[in-house]
């Protein structure tokens, strides 16, 4: 049941919702309100504070600090229990990142209990399985993706790890994981992972080294922006040869994949227009812009102008944007520590 409120002129609905670049076109449904926030006082939201979001075939996964949510066509769906692992300090349902497989089976990327698997659709050997050391280079996960052969790609804090599937068997397959000893992934955090489905190769962001990507089989390639290069925290990938990166106290990069060479993009002192220069998350509209989300609000760029979001200036629930990614429709999904939120500069539609 959706509530509805008045703020200013601005109707606010408030309804019970980790790679990267969907280049979707809006339909022509009927057009809601520009923002539509989302709590966890007033839906079905587990926690304000959201981590990583992933949207597939229009049902939005959402990665929360105490466990995950999935909206849909039927509705709100929560999930838990099955993610819940011990830490430290005490039980934890934090979750980092999500993906899904080609298989349609849900992977679950956990801040200290590894990786766990869900297939809606099997019905033998139970639903949920978790996977953990050996398995993987460790059990704290910071990101997920599949690759155009449906390998399941897990960034670590040390590391890479690959699952991959044994399609005769659907409880079944094996892991493989790299580091410095087989690949040119240094032994450090990968923080960001996904599928370019321009080239289909697979992109992972390192603490230390820059980018690093692979072809699935045995051709990997390493590149650097700088000397010495900041965390690579995110990434998006345009149809013309480029991508964008957000670092970790660094701003923002933008990489031909065809001449190789990197531009560096700021604040408008050197000729850029970020606000924040904690880049936590990049997205590409259909029309080719550009969106950050930055630790000083969500900024836009349509290559030629700039325009930032903030809670000053909009319904935005944070100045501090972890996650991004659009639906179908033409909706940004936007994760803050704060809260969740829709935005259409045309009227969201649902």
């Amino acid at each position: 049941m959706r509530n509805i409120y008045l703020i200013s002129t601005v109707l606010l609905v408030i309804v019970s919702f980790i790679g990267c670049d969907q280049v979707t076109a809006p339909n022509s449904k009927p057009r809601g309100p520009v923002w539509v926030v989302y709590h966890s006082y007033n839906s079905q939201l587990l926690s304000d504070t959201i981590n990583a979001i992933i949207i597939v075939n229009d049902t939005k996964w959402i990665a929360t600090d105490k466990g995950a949510n999935s909206i849909s066509s039927v509705g709100w769906q929560k999930y838990t229990d099955s993610l819940r692992y011990a830490t430290p300090v005490g039980l934890s349902r934090k979750v980092n990142a999500i993906t899904v497989g080609k298989d349609r089976s849900v992977w679950f990327g956990l801040a200290g209990g590894g990786v766990v698997r869900l297939n809606l659709y099997n019905s033998v050997g139970g639903r949920w399985k978790r996977y953990t050391t050996p398995d993987l280079n460790t059990d704290y996960v910071y990101a997920l993706a599949v690759d155009i052969l449906g390998d399941i790609y897990v960034g670590t804090s040390n590391g890479l790890s690959r699952f991959i599937p044994d399609n005769s068997n659907i409880n079944g397959g094996r892991w493989l994981r790299y580091g410095s000893g087989n690949s040119p992934l240094p032994d450090e955090p990968i923080r960001c992972a996904s599928l370019n489905p321009y080239d289909n190769l697979v992109w992972f962001g390192t603490s230390s080294h820059g980018i690093v990507s692979f072809d699935s089989d045995f051709y990997w390639n390493i590149d650097t922006p700088s000397e010495t290069p900041f965390p690579i925290v995110a990434m998006a990938f345009s149809r013309y040869n480029a991508i964008w990166f957000g670092t970790y106290a660094d701003w923002a990069y933008h990489y031909s994949t065809t001449t190789y060479e990197w531009t560096h993009v700021a604040d408008s002192a050197s000729g850029g227009g970020l606000k924040g220069n904690f880049v936590n998350a990049v997205a590409i509209q259909y029309d080719g812009t550009v969106w950050f989300g930055t630790n000083k609000g969500l900024t836009q760029f349509n290559g030629t102008l700039w325009q930032t979001f903030t809670r000053e200036s909009s319904l935005l629930p944070s100045d501090t944007v972890t996650s991004l990614s659009f639906d179908s429709k033409g909706n940004l999904w936007i994760g803050t520590p704060q809260g969740l939120a829709e935005y259409n500069a045309e009227g969201t539609i649902q």
